[in-house]
């Protein structure tokens, strides 16, 4: 609706020209939060529409209008994973169980090739992307996000090494970082100590040690658990989210965050009740 002009009365914007990032985010304080949402919740509703036949004709509308707009309207590149692994992980559900493996490989790189020569703004996406990958200074890294990334993941390595078994403590990530750092720490991670590394796993393992990586495998390791006695649609969409949270980890402090964290939480904390009630209502039945 903002693309053809048509205001939104919640969307409040200063007056004068707007930043391209930002152009297209109706309710989410970033385009990256903006387009990993829009890229979850068109999977959670393409799984749970097909339980909902009466409502699916709708479904099937937004979920292309909702990975549309990640994919054409917004710059972020996580985002642009994300979706194209959630129409992946559709058609790997749908496709025989002896091609699962080959398509789960296959289909991503079709996607992205097609995406790439065919939507201008997911290929200036990864343009950018690998220009700043392929020119990586650790001297100069803070000037991109793909160099301050490696940079900060390397200071975490560093710090890691030091300290494998404990950590450092909860909290303690960006007063280590800028120590092992040095001069103009500031200047990268900001006046606080609240920065984080773009990337989940390094943020736990750094604070709390090998332990703290064990224990975000086991977070991803329970859901799947847990999910295990629900239906097969909604297995699927909380397997789904699992796989996006972990993507979105990988590449940001997505649970760190007190935005996309929030929503990840809800979504997954709203699935599992709703297979908590499934399965009760089962057990009611077959007594």
């Amino acid at each position: 609706l903002m693309a053809w002009g048509i205001p939104l009365f919640w969307v409040i914007r200063p007056s004068g020209s707007v930043n391209l990032l930002w152009q297209y985010v109706p309710y989410a304080d970033g385009y990256l939060d903006q387009s990993i949402m829009l890229a979850v919740t068109s999977g959670i509703l393409w799984y749970l529409g097909r339980r909902w036949t009466a409502s699916l004709k709708w479904i099937l509308l937004l979920v292309p209008l909702g990975l549309a707009n990640v994919l054409i309207l917004m710059p972020g590149r996580t985002g642009y994973l994300i979706a194209i692994f959630t129409v992946c992980l559709a058609l790997f559900f749908e496709v025989k169980k002896a091609w699962g493996i080959v398509s789960l490989i296959a289909m991503p790189t079709l996607l992205g090739l097609m995406l790439f020569y065919t939507v201008p703004q997911f290929q200036s996406g990864v343009n950018t992307a690998a220009h700043e990958l392929f020119t990586y200074n650790a001297l100069s890294a803070d000037n991109s996000s793909v160099g301050t990334r490696l940079n900060m993941w390397k200071i975490s390595m560093q710090a890691l090494a030091r300290e494998p078994l404990t950590g450092y403590g909860v909290g303690s990530w960006t007063p280590v970082i800028k120590r092992l750092h040095g001069p103009g720490a500031d200047a990268v991670f900001g006046i606080s100590n609240t920065s984080n590394p773009h990337q989940e796993m390094l943020l736990w393992c750094v604070e709390l040690g090998i332990l703290g990586g064990l224990l975000f495998g086991a977070l991803f390791f329970a859901l799947a658990y847990d999910s295990k006695e629900f239906s097969v649609q909604l297995k699927r969409a909380v397997n789904t989210v699992t796989v996006m949270l972990f993507i979105a980890c990988m590449f940001n402090s997505s649970l760190y965050d007190d935005q996309i964290g929030d929503y990840f939480c809800v979504a997954i904390g709203l699935l599992l009740a709703f297979g908590l009630r499934e399965c009760q209502d089962k057990a009611t039945i077959s007594l």
